[in-house]
């Protein structure tokens, strides 16, 4: 078996195990034992547990992102894609096998990695935004703006938003807190969206000559 093959194996072990376990208690011989494979030579794949967590967070996290585009990319118009990029990719973390039971403790001991995990989440999904304007301004649905600061806007916004929900405590109603998101993503995009001109007054009546 190619050693890609043979990754995406252990790959796809590691997920299970972390799903169930959580990552405090899933253990490298947990995940050798659904591949066939012991501890020692699971390490010629990973150096560690950690490596292989990141490796398959961030395996799971590309493949949400991609469904995430392909349904974007089924809307119509700017605005409808922006709309449904976000309301599907900020449902991952609810959705992530790897993310929904992770321990507090976890989060400490993976913070310098999952700081660097959020960055290049905020960076690639405002490559994703700016992408859908640019189209816009192309299509002629949008007036001419700065792409990418928009897209900065508008995911520093659903970021804060969805921070802001989850430290107040309790169960977080992912549906009412993804239609908030929306309407302050609705109000950047209305600041770019081309208008239709207004419609002139009647041309006033030439003054008589006296």
């Amino acid at each position: 078996m190619a050693l890609s093959d043979k990754k995406a194996e252990i790959l796809d072990a590691a997920k299970r195990c972390f799903a169930q376990f959580g990552y405090d208690k899933a253990t490298m011989d947990d995940i050798g034992g659904l591949v066939g494979m012991n501890k020692v030579s699971l390490y010629y794949y990973f150096e560690s547990k950690e490596a292989l967590f990141k490796e398959a967070l961030g395996r799971e996290a590309a493949q949400y992102d991609a469904l995430s585009l392909e349904r974007a990319q089924a809307a119509s118009g700017f605005r409808a894609r922006i709309e449904a990029w976000i309301d599907h990719s900020f449902r991952y973390s609810q959705k992530s096998d790897l993310l929904r039971n992770i321990s507090a403790d976890a989060l400490t001991k993976l913070s310098p990695f999952l700081r660097d995990y959020r960055l290049g989440v905020f960076n690639s999904s405002a490559a994703v935004i700016a992408s859908f304007l640019e189209e816009g301004i192309s299509a002629g649905e949008a007036r001419a703006h700065d792409a990418r600061e928009a897209a900065e806007a508008i995911i520093g916004v659903a970021f804060a938003m969805k921070q802001a929900a989850f430290l107040q405590g309790g169960e977080v109603d992912i549906d009412r807190l993804s239609e908030k998101i929306l309407r302050a993503v609705d109000l950047i995009i209305d600041g770019v969206e081309a208008r239709a001109p207004a419609p002139r007054d009647k041309a006033r009546p030439k003054a008589r000559k006296r």
